[in-house]
């Protein structure tokens, strides 16, 4: 008989409990005559991505969360907790694990699990801690140990089982990462589903994370050549992508302009002088995601740019470098962000352009003579509209021929002084097609900024009035008493 693993770890607070029940409900009626085990957390550990803080009330309402979830579901199922498949042993080694590692990076393994990565990861993305200034002591190393134990009670749950396939959501943070792993070790398909935007689209990563640039541009290249539509009407809903960034209007992502100037450029610059646009990219999003995004010319962007600065300082005085701060970087405070905004002025002709600033980034486009970037969406849209792209770092166009890409570090000169006429428009239009009408619509799950996330018309979120009250109530005992009522 056939037996799956959906793992749905994560709930309260993210799109996984929607797509996950999406993916159980599914399954059950794809093969009603399956073992189909549904593993959720259930407070078996009092920390995670998302209760970084171990509150009580928020496993509380997780749990009830949860519960709700699959009383929606039709079908028979195994409902499985994590705190079902581990046993003290477990527990013994995870905690000797956090003690022999007070100091989570991303070289720390246990066996074959790159568990300091997830944990890495997880607290970057909670923190923006690139650097990981304060990573010492923090949640990172509960995640990194509840982790070891989570992995160890999967290698037994598979021994025991033997899977045919494993369902699991994103697989980058801590705890979603070990189900990827361990499917891995016994050669067991694992497909990630992820959020491709909203509106209930689901992306599907077959044995990969979503970072994974060949899985990406393979959804890509095969979302273009899906039957159904014609060329032209590809590559109109293709520019459509561009087209509505310019205009501000959602698209896949944060709408980064809605608080700049249209037109405005920075004052006292001479443009009759070439002008050179550097976009940097919150690269804090892709620091822990596998040997994918590693930069092949620098160890991070900030000594890229550091390096590009220079060269217009020392080389190029005559032509203007601005430099365009990712506005996701906005209130950061972190060395990696004040390094960039301390590079204004290193050279007269060279300007930071922070991102609070009210300077309109498409302004900068057209303006520039060449638009350098690190992988920032810009880059696409650059493109798109005409510039001359210079790519300095890894993201999911870096194969594609939308920019020149240098072979080596010191060719970067060359291609900052060569006349280079742009690439053609047809990969970028590609990756806006894919942005628009990429990922499959869920058939119960949905969500949108004003109804917020619901599966089977029900909201995931919505919580009842006793519900709302039992957690005040767990929260006050736990601050005035620190007793964890009601989440075992």
């Amino acid at each position: 008989m056939k037996n799956i693993l959906v793992a749905q770890i994560h709930g309260l607070g993210t799109f996984a409990r929607g797509v996950m029940l999406e993916t159980l409900q599914d399954l059950i009626d794809e093969n009603p005559e399956a073992n189909i085990y549904y593993l959720t957390c259930s407070n078996t550990f009092n920390v995670c991505y998302i209760n970084t803080d171990k509150k009580p009330e928020v496993c509380y309402i997780c749990k009830k969360g949860i519960k709700k979830g699959m009383d929606l579901i039709n079908g028979k199922f195994i409902h499985l907790k994590i705190e079902d498949i581990l046993n003290e042993e477990d527990r013994s080694i995870g905690e000797k694990f956090k003690e022999e590692n007070p100091f989570i990076n991303k070289e720390v393994w246990f066996e074959d699990y790159e568990v300091g990565e997830a944990a890495v990861s997880s607290y970057i993305s909670k923190t923006r801690d690139k650097s990981l200034t304060n990573i010492q002591n923090s949640f990172a190393q509960d995640l990194a140990g509840n982790d070891v134990i989570l992995y160890r009670a999967l290698d037994r749950l598979f021994n025991k089982i033997q899977f045919n396939i494993i369902y699991n959501f994103n697989g980058r943070n801590s705890y979603q990462r070990a189900v990827l792993n361990i499917s891995r070790r016994y050669g067991v398909e694992c497909i990630n589903k992820e959020i491709a935007r909203s509106g209930g689209i689901v992306e599907t990563f077959k044995n990969a994370l979503p970072h994974h640039i060949e899985t990406k541009n393979a959804l890509i290249e095969e979302a273009w050549e899906k039957p159904g539509l014609d060329l032209k009407e590809k590559e109109d809903i293709g520019r459509s992508f561009f087209e509505r960034k310019v205009k501000g209007i959602y698209t896949n992502d944060k709408v980064y302009t809605k608080d700049q100037q249209a037109n405005k450029l920075p004052d006292g610059i001479d443009y009759s002088k070439k002008t050179f646009v550097l976009f940097t990219s919150s690269d804090d999003e892709f620091a822990a995601v596998g040997k994918d995004f590693i930069n092949p010319y620098f160890k991070d962007q900030n000594e890229g740019i550091a390096y590009v600065a220079e060269l217009f300082a020392n080389k190029f005085p005559n032509w203007n470098l601005l430099v365009r701060m990712h506005p996701n970087l906005k209130g950061i405070k972190y060395d990696y962000a004040n390094e960039l905004r301390a590079m204004d002025g290193i050279g007269p002709n060279i300007t930071v352009i922070t991102p609070e600033s009210t300077v309109d980034s498409y302004a900068l486009l057209k303006v520039a003579e060449k638009v350098i970037v690190f992988g920032s969406t810009i880059g696409l849209e650059a493109n798109f509209w005409g510039k001359t792209v210079i790519l300095l770092g890894k993201c999911f166009w870096y194969y594609r021929d939308v920019a020149y890409v240098p072979e080596y570090k010191e060719q970067i000169e060359d291609l900052l002084k060569k006349d280079l006429p742009p690439k053609e428009k047809l990969d970028a239009i590609k990756f806006g097609y894919y942005f628009l009408k990429g990922g499959e619509k869920a058939k119960y799950f949905y969500d949108d900024e004003q109804r917020g996330a619901s599966y089977k018309g029900t909201p995931l979120y919505k919580l009842s009035l006793a519900d709302r009250s039992m957690a005040k109530l767990v929260q006050l005992a736990h601050r005035y008493f620190k007793l964890r009522l009601l989440v075992k």
